[in-house]
C-alpha cells in the first residue's frame, strides 16, 4: 500500500532554516509503484524523473559542497540549497520537505572557485521557501535521508538504525566520508531502500542501518 511521504503540516506557524546541503536525487521508479514520489511538472530539467530529498550534514569543510558537486556532475542529483536550508514540517506520520532560502536558489559555493551558479538543468527551480500559511512548493522535495559527513574512521562498518530528528521527524541516518569513491553509490543505494519503505514497497529483511522511514510523531512541533 503506497503512503504519501510529501504532507506538510497546515499549522505551521514558522520555517526551520539549518545550515546544511540539499539535494534532490534522481531515482527510477520501483517496480509496481503505484504513485510516482516525484514533484508535479518539476522544473530544473527533471521533468518526468522520479527523486527523493536528501540532507547533506557536516561541519565546514567535511565536503558537504563538494559531495553535492560530484553527484550533480554525473547526473544524479539536483541542487535545492546549499549551505542555509529550509525544512517545511511534515503532518503526523510524515517527513519534512526541503526548501531553499530566497536569494540562494542555483548558487553553490565550490570550495577553490568560490560561488558558483548552476546551470539551469542542475538545479531544482521553484523549491523555495514561503510564507507558512501558503504551503511549500510543489517543487519542494520530502525528505528521505540524512547523511552526516564524517571521517573516514567515524563511519561504522555495521551501524544499528539510528534516526536523525529534523523538524520533529525522526529521519532515516547514515554516516559517511564525503570523500570516498563510494559515496555518492552508497547514497543512492540507502535512498532507494528509503523510499521502498516509505511507500511500503520494501521485500528486504531490514538488517541494514537505516531502520523505519522518515516519520513525524503526532506531538506538534510547534506550540
Amino acid at each position: 500500500m503506497g503512503t504519501s511521504i510529501g504532507a506538510w503540516d497546515r499549522t505551521a506557524r514558522r520555517l526551520e532554516t539549518i545550515h546544511a546541503t540539499a539535494l534532490w536525487l534522481v531515482l527510477p521508479e520501483p517496480a509496481g509503484s503505484p504513485e510516482p514520489s516525484r514533484p508535479p511538472e518539476p522544473a530544473g530539467g527533471a521533468s518526468g524523473e522520479a527523486g527523493a530529498g536528501v540532507l547533506l550534514r557536516g561541519p565546514s569543510g567535511a565536503g558537504k559542497s563538494d559531495l553535492a558537486l560530484r553527484m550533480i556532475a554525473t547526473g544524479t542529483a539536483r541542487l535545492v540549497a546549499d549551505d542555509r536550508v529550509v525544512l517545511w514540517p511534515g503532518k503526523a506520520g510524515h517527513g519534512p520537505r526541503l526548501a531553499c532560502p530566497e536569494g540562494l536558489a542555483g548558487l553553490i559555493e565550490v570550495r577553490g572557485l568560490g560561488i558558483v551558479t548552476l546551470e539551469s538543468d542542475e538545479w531544482v527551480t521553484g523549491a523555495l521557501a514561503a510564507d507558512p500559511g501558503e504551503g511549500p512548493s510543489p517543487h519542494c522535495p520530502p525528505l528521505l535521508l540524512v547523511v552526516d559527513l564524517v571521517a573516514r574512521s567515524e563511519v561504522p562498518r555495521l551501524p544499528a538504525p539510528d534516526p536523525a530528528h529534523v523538524a520533529g521527524a525522526a529521519v532515516p541516518r547514515i554516516r559517511l566520508h564525503a570523500f570516498d569513491l563510494s559515496t555518492p553509490t552508497k547514497i543512492l543505494r540507502a535512498v532507494s531502500i528509503a523510499r521502498a519503505r516509505a511507500e511500503g514497497t520494501a521485500a528486504d529483511a531490514g538488517r541494514d542501518g537505516l531502520g523505519p522511514p522518515a516519520r513525524r510523531s503526532s506531538k506538534a512541533w510547534v506550540s
